[in-house]
């Protein structure tokens, strides 16, 4: 039998606000190669170290001895990825080690070079992974080692051999049937989400899952419902993903019915959940397709009662589509706002339509507020070419909207992840951190993309640092036990940058008292903020 085990990234803490979720990817490949071939020919196992531990990872990587450990890479977890990788070969030494995802398809040559990772998967692992696999059963002889000639003409590896690096091409672009066949191949009570739960209600009380307007959607199942999004942000690597050289691969997005399948099939395996996440980058892209998707959620007896939340472009919000939404169970939406400066949107690439776009903003965030789902706010204070007026731009919409009802999320800087178009443009500095790949190697990577002004560029680092201070004080003043609320981690971030700026921001604080109050306060005061909004 030919065993093989398939690792999560690991994170040693999650960011305020973040959830811990199993890792849907490698889940699905599991199903998937279960779907393909016998029990008695291939044992697939899943093991993510954020809830098992790494002592459980590192002892059934030693006992079992698989024939193959795969790992799914993110940029953002490289730091404790690559030292499990390395002491994974330590423990392991004959397993054939490879790797996917987008922490790994940008950095092949990286891996390969530095790490003992073999091979490098590009695109769904899932096809690449059930051609191997009867290969490698095949050429078994040697126990020793696997000849990674045995790989050639399976499309989208990277592998190295006596110091070169073999590319064994681009496949042809995956269809929306492929995509659908792997999506609803998800076996989920394979998939322990139980145990994340009690794990994420350990971290997050009653009161603060209240305050993120997150209250009852603690117990939330996440449903890749498309590929990625087309639209080519400056600072996203995911929308070229699944590209070649001179194609970039469209979108590929479930229909309404296998979104409605996936979503019947988890929660008849799960029946405890709350929410359903539907992990989309342009969820709202498609406006028949989330209408009929509502209307048949509102038609389904268990469905009907659950809550829903989704990610969206603020440019692609309709007034009809957010009352449907919201007659459906959706209560949140998640919008990549980024900026409230119009300058700095053309040059993210955004491509919000109109001459001011970040007033299109405000008014599509309103109507949000009003239909009564709450939009939470994806933004980067400092980009690399922000000036003063950018960020004072930014930091009043933003607070503005709060004030409102909104949530926020905000990314002091833009992370550099590898893949974006931002992360090859040197004319901007980079920021580095040193990365343990064993114990005995070490190496230097990127980490964010700093502000070509150099004042401004102090001026977040130092805000960054001066948050830790400002957030201490509000939990000193408002007596709050355990992390600092979602909101308020973000908003301390403003109080830190207008301290520093030496602009007044006595209105940001008495919004944090406001948010900090009873929740019976806290929703009067929302509903009065929201009339001043729509007054003005």
């Amino acid at each position: 039998m030919m065993r093989i085990l398939l690792v999560s990234p690991y994170n040693d803490k999650l960011r305020a606000g973040q959830y811990l979720s199993p890792p849907l990817g490698i889940y699905r490949i599991a199903s998937y190669i279960r779907s393909k071939f016998s029990t008695n020919d291939v044992s697939i196992d899943v093991l993510d170290p954020n809830i098992e531990g790494i002592d459980e990872l590192y002892r059934r990587a030693e006992e079992t001895r698989y024939d193959i450990v795969g790992f799914s890479l993110l940029y953002t977890t490289y730091e404790f990825d690559l030292k499990i990788i390395s002491r994974i070969r330590e423990l392991s030494p004959a397993s054939l080690l490879i790797a996917g995802g987008q922490g790994a398809v940008f950095t092949i040559r990286y891996l390969l070079k530095n790490t003992p990772l073999q091979v490098i998967c590009k695109g769904f692992g899932e096809f690449a992974l059930e051609q191997m696999i009867p290969r490698i059963i095949k050429a078994r002889g040697d126990k020793s080692r696997m000849n990674l000639s045995t790989l050639d003409g399976i499309k989208g590896l990277a592998y190295e051999v006596e110091g070169k690096m073999t590319f064994t091409g681009f496949r042809e672009p995956y269809t929306s049937e492929d995509f659908s066949k792997i999506s609803l191949s998800i076996d989920f009570k394979q998939i322990p989400f139980e145990k994340y739960w009690s794990h994420m209600e350990s971290f997050y009380s009653d009161e603060h899952l209240e305050m993120m307007c997150n209250d009852n959607m603690l117990r939330t199942i996440r449903l890749v419902t498309s590929s990625h999004c087309p639209r080519k942000c400056a600072f996203c690597s995911s929308t070229n993903f699944l590209d070649s050289p001179g194609r970039p691969h469209p979108p590929l997005m479930l229909s309404p019915e296998d979104i409605l399948t996936l979503t019947r099939n988890a929660v008849s395996a799960h029946p405890s959940v709350t929410a359903i996440y539907y992990c989309d980058d342009d969820f709202l892209q498609d406006k028949e397709r989330i209408l009929e998707l509502t209307h048949r959620i509102k038609a389904d007896s268990k469905l009907k009662n659950l809550n829903y939340f989704c990610l969206g472009r603020i440019d692609n919000v309709r007034p009809d589509i957010l009352k449907e939404m919201r007659s459906a169970g959706f209560k949140f939406i998640i919008y990549g706002i980024e900026s409230f400066s119009n300058r700095l949107l053309k040059e993210m690439n955004k491509g919000v339509a109109g001459p001011d776009p970040s007033g299109k903003t405000i008014e599509l965030l309103r109507e949000t507020i009003s239909s009564g789902l709450t939009p939470l706010m994806n933004l980067i204070l400092f980009y690399p070419t922000s000036n003063k007026s950018d960020v004072v731009d930014t930091i009043e919409k933003a607070t503005l909207m709060v004030a409102a009802g909104a949530r926020v999320t905000v990314y002091p800087l833009v992370e550099y992840y590898p893949g974006s178009r931002i992360a090859y443009d040197n004319s901007f500095s980079r920021s580095y951190k040193s990365v343990m790949i064993s114990d005995l190697k070490s190496a230097f990577i990127p980490e964010y993309v700093l502000p070509a002004d150099s004042e401004i560029s102090s001026l977040a680092k130092d805000a960054m640092e001066l948050r830790k201070e400002v957030l201490q004080e509000i939990i000193l003043k408002h007596n709050w036990k355990g992390v600092a609320p979602h909101p308020i981690y973000s908003l301390a971030l403003f109080v830190a940058t207008y301290r520093l700026m030496k602009i007044n921001y006595n209105h940001i604080t008495s919004l944090i008292d406001e948010l900090m109050r009873p929740s019976y306060s806290l929703q009067q005061s929302k509903e009065d903020n929201m009339k001043t909004l729509v007054s003005s």
